[in-house]
């Protein structure tokens, strides 16, 4: 597909009114808006997924113990509907009392157009259990609905509304308002509630999700925003610039004009220009979209394609932080956080590092394994901690493997050394258990013993 690269003339003027404000949080909504001479609607009924493979499917629920127990998804040949080949197969594991749901999550891509009816084959066990659906829309908001319970043995095949999204639940989250429901969406969850007479593990099976969809010629533009910034990040003292790739993989060219305007969290909306734009078929076009002078905040971008009967919007977030200087340990720091940053991947790590510090947190927990804390009877990695050269900075060095620990002063395991971990009890009432806490530099150790649900354990 060819690629066309343009960039925007851009007003500065246009944004005098938004940057007098750098005083607190604000949002900022970037809108792109192309009106698309032609258009077509078709109304069909889509296979969204056949749910033979467990291709774009995963496990989800409630993590008890950082884990789903024996939940998880997998393809089965144990229930299969006519001529399918497979099914796609939920376990359940309710033996945790913790766990309130399990569910089969999906992560693949939306259904195009403006959904109306979601359906899927589902075989069931007469478990009594609740159902829920979870959708998310355009924006990232995310909906549910409960749909009964599983009342029924064998095969049958469920049918949903969605339409404009009036008769599902909007998650809302603290500060947002509620909107209408944004199409495209995407069907994330199909999830069953703990159930007090249920089995403790049990399974589904489904087959072929399809869909009722209202697609015209926009619903197969595609959009790509992007900042080349890791975590979409910029800092108030630079400019950020960011990027629309449009592509038509219609066989029609679209036309029409090109709008942008950016919009503040209080709904003031300033237009910044109009640009004509063809797109042939099989053809992207690429933008630059140069925007300074944001205050620091969150800003929402949106990118929406118009035709006269539809519009198709893309969103994206950014971020934008003032910059603090580094500064020295300080033991005594009381603000802190629970971050693994052994289980963060290298390429997240500095933009981690760098939000920790930007949000003045001081500290951070490492979690580490009971077999790296006491790998025999009475041998223990505490006096003191073994170190060795890592990839960046020192490495903790542990009987397996050494933990690697990126190069920062605030995680320097010299200035201090927490060492905790969880256990549990053989009683009945035995939750996770944060036994044994170590504290303190060289000077001043201390050792704490800490009981919850009033439950101690020795070690």
């Amino acid at each position: 597909m060819d690629t066309i690269h343009r960039h925007f003339p851009y007003d500065t003027h246009a944004y005098t009114g938004i940057r007098k404000h750098h005083m607190g949080l604000r949002t900022t909504v970037l809108i792109i808006v192309m009106v698309s001479m032609a258009a077509y609607a078709d109304i069909r009924e889509i296979i969204v997924h056949p749910m033979t493979t467990v291709k774009d499917w995963q496990a989800g629920g409630t993590r008890v113990h950082l884990n789903l127990g024996k939940s998880g998804v997998a393809a089965s040949k144990e229930q299969t509907r006519g001529d399918q080949p497979s099914s796609l197969k939920l376990s359940c594991d309710f033996t945790e009392s913790e766990r309130a749901y399990s569910s089969a999550y999906y992560v693949g891509p939306p259904i195009p157009g403006e959904c109306s009816e979601i359906s899927f084959w589902m075989y069931g066990n007469s478990s009594k259990r609740w159902m829920k659906l979870a959708l998310e829309d355009s924006r990232g908001r995310w909906y549910e609905k409960y749909i009964g319970t599983v009342d029924w043995d064998g095969w049958k095949e469920l049918r949903i509304p969605v339409g404009d999204g009036r008769a599902w639940k909007a998650l809302v989250r603290l500060g947002e308002k509620q909107t209408p429901m944004a199409h495209p969406v995407t069907l994330r969850e199909i999830a069953f509630l703990r159930q007090k007479d249920a089995p403790p593990l049990d399974n589904y099976y489904f087959s072929e999700m399809k869909a009722v969809s209202d697609i015209s010629d926009i619903d197969h533009v595609d959009a790509l925003i992007a900042t080349g910034r890791a975590a979409n990040l910029f800092y108030a003292d630079e400019k950020a610039q960011i990027s629309l790739t449009l592509s038509n993989t219609t066989p029609l060219a679209v036309s029409g004009s090109l709008a942008v305007s950016v919009t503040d969290f209080f709904d003031h909306e300033t237009n910044v220009f109009i640009l004509p734009v063809v797109l042939a078929s099989g053809r992207s076009i690429a933008y630059t979209i140069p925007v300074p002078g944001l205050p620091i905040g969150s800003h929402r971008i949106t990118a929406a394609l118009s035709s006269l009967s539809r519009t198709r919007r893309w969103y994206g977030v950014i971020a934008v932080n003032g910059r603090l200087p580094e500064t020295p340990p300080d033991e005594h720091a009381k603000f802190g956080v629970m971050l693994n940053v052994d289980r963060l991947p290298e390429s997240m790590m500095a933009t981690s590092l760098a939000l920790s510090r930007d949000g003045r947190l001081k500290w951070t927990r490492i979690i580490m394994d009971w077999a790296d804390i006491n790998p025999s009877p009475g041998k223990w990695y505490w006096e003191p901690v073994q170190k060795e050269k890592g990839a960046a900075g020192s490495a903790m060095v542990f009987s397996r493997a050494s933990l690697r620990v990126p190069h920062a002063a605030r995680l320097n395991p010299d200035s201090a050394v927490t060492i905790s971990f969880f256990a549990k009890g053989a009683v009945s009432n035995a939750g996770s258990q944060l036994i044994i806490s170590k504290f303190g530099s060289a000077e001043r150790k201390i050792y704490g013993w800490n009981e919850r649900f009033g439950l101690g354990i020795p070690v």
